[in-house]
């Protein structure tokens, strides 16, 4: 099993400047928030856009006002550290020519998330800087990983450079230009080996929300596509039983039609 590098960043050395961290309430998020809280001890910066596209913002909101609460009152140490969350709508951020039109470049040769470029947008708007992104590195890199275009393709023995490669890379640059990722070497596996062993597991990091389309009950899905990721990565045990099925029922149905 890998472990993940705990050496202190840089952040450590300019403790004076909190990190700016995008914050949702996920799993990704949530344990790159304890990290810097609680390993590096330097004071986190938390931005959320609210997106009322999303079915899911009241569970994200939920979570992030229970985290909060949970993680400064089992570390009380880390309150003063754990800086008002800053909310902004995704309806105030300005048109960016040169960032949307960069996006729309990329997406005429692969997929790549709409939140790439309201996200950059907000970040060159507000004169943020570098903000963390909280995407992990996962086992096989597909040709849709940004990764391989930011950093040296070669390290990603599974991914076959496309086509458009060198058309694409200087456009992913400039987008992520605004970005800093710091879990691009991290899993979510090591990630809970890491959490168990640190203890923030029961309580904090399994009350992490990821489900896109939450029930009636407040519960994970099972099908969306952040459930269906979780059934993937053998995490499972973070969807009821029923809604289980429910993703192998789908899975069975699609395997014979």
């Amino acid at each position: 099993m890998d472990k993940i590098n705990t050496t202190l960043s840089q952040h450590t050395m300019e403790q004076e400047k909190p990190v700016n961290l995008l914050w949702t309430g996920g799993w990704d998020s949530t344990f790159r928030l304890l990290q810097i809280l609680l390993e590096e001890k330097v004071a986190v910066q938390p931005y959320y856009i609210i997106d009322y596209r999303r079915s899911s913002i009241g569970m994200e909101f939920e979570s992030m006002r229970y985290l909060r609460k949970k993680i400064t009152d089992t570390y009380p140490e880390a309150r003063e550290l754990f800086l008002p969350t800053i909310h902004s709508e995704m309806e105030l951020i300005k048109p960016d020519k040169q960032i949307t039109d960069s996006y729309k470049k990329i997406i005429k040769y692969r997929h790549l998330g709409d939140q790439y470029d309201w996200l950059t947008r907000f970040c060159k708007q507000h004169n943020i800087g570098k903000i963390e992104l909280s995407a992990e590195k996962h086992l096989r890199y597909g040709h849709l990983s940004f990764f391989p275009y930011l950093y040296s393709a070669d390290d990603y023995p599974n991914f076959s450079k496309p086509d458009y490669y060198e058309i694409v890379k200087p456009e992913l640059i400039f987008l992520f230009s605004f970005y800093d990722i710091p879990l691009k070497n991290t899993t979510k596996l090591m990630m809970l080996h890491h959490a168990r062993k640190k203890g923030w597991l029961n309580g904090i990091m399994d009350k992490t929300w990821f489900c896109y389309r939450p029930t009636r009950l407040n519960s994970p899905c099972g099908l969306c596509k952040p459930c269906s990721q979780a059934m993937e990565n053998r995490f499972g045990w973070r969807i009821p039983l029923h809604r289980r099925g429910l993703y192998y029922l789908r899975k069975w149905k699609r395997s014979i039609f």
